[in-house]
């Protein structure tokens, strides 16, 4: 379901947590937005790489939440500006080897391998993009998941 805030005009999903991933919209803004619908309980999480040119531009005259996104970095490695990041996003970290659903070793395939283990590629796509390199990464564990992103504002008034 969506509502519009009787001012501003602007939709608020109200059936689920907004989660951002490298996102044109400036979170910040968003969370203060459900505040001000009455929604104080609702959290606003965003995942943004130091280098996604959505989310946060690496163009420094870019960064500003009124052109592309303006979101300040969650993660990621910082000495790569030219590294296509933007679909990066690993809702879980990679594991060391490729394994199947029930924990059998497999090729890049799907095919099984028996005791032959075979390095996981998309781990080494993970550490040259979060990992590998400076980096201020806020989540420690996995720092490609979104964080929490407070309001800025508090509701005012009774409504």
């Amino acid at each position: 379901m969506t509502t519009l805030d009787k001012w501003t005009r602007k939709p608020i999903r109200t059936t689920q947590i907004p989660i951002f991933y490298g996102t044109a919209t400036h979170v910040p803004w968003y969370a203060n937005q459900l505040v001000t619908n009455g929604y104080e309980g609702s959290r606003a999480y965003s995942a943004v790489h130091y280098t996604d040119f959505v989310g946060r531009s690496p163009a420094a005259f870019f960064r500003s939440p009124y052109t592309i996104g303006g979101n300040a970095p969650t993660g990621g490695v910082e000495n790569k500006p030219f590294m296509y990041s933007h679909s990066s996003y690993f809702r879980e970290k990679p594991k060391d080897i490729l394994i199947d659903e029930k924990g059998r070793n497999i090729d890049a395939n799907g095919n099984l391998t028996g005791d032959r283990k075979v390095e996981n590629p998309y781990r080494d796509d993970f550490n040259e993009k979060w990992t590998e390199g400076p980096n201020h990464n806020l989540n420690k564990d996995n720092p490609s998941l979104p964080v929490l992103v407070k309001p800025s504002r508090t509701r005012q008034g009774v409504r």
